[in-house]
């Protein structure tokens, strides 16, 4: 499979989210489909002299089950940006606010804001993000500060994907791991998308 990153053909965004499950590959291909991203990604990033951590970058597909949990807690039928999902550690903090500028040309179908105004890039070190996203997830911890860029790509047969690519700082990534176990569980408990 070959993901395209400029939009050639009448690719079309979903909808809503069950327009978006019901043309999804299966989790094999979906996974297969992370690990091409996350490929072209690093490829870019390297290309312009960004530093990753590879040991603690990574990428993972939602499952099926995860899916359907995710639409029935958030209580919302607007599309998922973060089935494909994607991370990367940046060796330098300065580099992080570059990878927005790398990303977002290349990925030249992704809108500036979705239909439901959620920007494509969300800064959750600012403040007013940070306030945005706690109104949206009230199980995020109030010291998350990664960088969210989405990109819209073509995966074929006129399927539009939405990867959610999070760039974490080193102190950011350490910070992640400390408060994800409490997120996990909070949303386990059905308090928290």
């Amino acid at each position: 499979m070959t993901i395209e990153r400029e939009i050639t053909n009448s690719g079309r965004m979903p909808k809503d989210v069950y327009d978006q499950i019901r043309d999804l590959p299966d989790f094999s291909r979906r996974e297969t489909t992370c690990e091409e991203l996350f490929g072209q990604i690093f490829s870019l990033l390297d290309a312009e002299g960004i530093g990753i951590d590879i040991t603690r970058s990574g990428f993972r597909a939602k499952t099926d089950a995860r899916i359907i949990q995710k639409i029935s807690e958030r209580q919302s039928s607007f599309f998922l940006r973060d089935i494909f999902g994607l991370w990367v550690v940046v060796e330098k903090d300065l580099e992080r606010a570059l990878i927005p500028g790398i990303i977002s040309p290349v990925y030249s179908a992704t809108p500036e804001f979705f239909a439901d105004g959620t920007p494509s890039v969300r800064d959750y070190s600012i403040p007013e993000v940070k306030i945005w996203n706690r109104n949206r997830n009230k199980n995020i911890s109030d010291e998350y500060s990664a960088l969210h860029v989405n990109g819209v790509f073509d995966y074929g047969g006129n399927r539009l994907g939405i990867f959610e690519l999070k760039v974490f700082t080193k102190a950011e990534d350490k910070l992640y791991e400390m408060t994800r176990q409490k997120y996990e569980l909070n949303r386990s408990n059905g308090r928290g998308v």
